[in-house]
């Protein structure tokens, strides 16, 4: 009778053995969905700040001054001066992914 009860047991133990193993398998594609989808939001906000950071650059080089592009690409005026001092590093020939680069640096809302 105990053989057969320790038997009973171990299949127990197996059966929640594969269930977590099963629900690991669960658990581990869902964060790389996660990552997935964190991954695209970082990817967006990035190629929305190198648009930003290009148009600022190219209205640098015609010699626009920082309210009058704040006002153009319609943000806020320190946020585009953050960028105009970050990009007159790079001046006359302005590097956006560097830029882009060093923004992630500073905190800008």
């Amino acid at each position: 009778m105990n053989a057969t009860i320790r038997r009973f047991r171990d299949k127990q133990e197996m059966h929640g053995m594969l269930d977590t193993e099963y629900n690991e398998e669960e658990v581990m594609e869902l964060f790389k969905e996660e990552g997935r989808k964190e991954g695209l939001e970082q990817g967006i906000e990035q190629g929305i700040g190198l648009h930003l950071i290009k148009q600022i650059c190219k209205k640098l080089a015609k010699g626009e001054n920082t309210e009058t592009i704040a006002e153009e690409v319609e943000e806020p005026l320190e946020r585009v001066k953050i960028i105009c001092e970050i990009a007159s590093k790079y001046e006359p020939d302005y590097d956006p992914e560097e830029i882009l680069k060093q923004m992630t640096t500073v905190s800008v809302d």
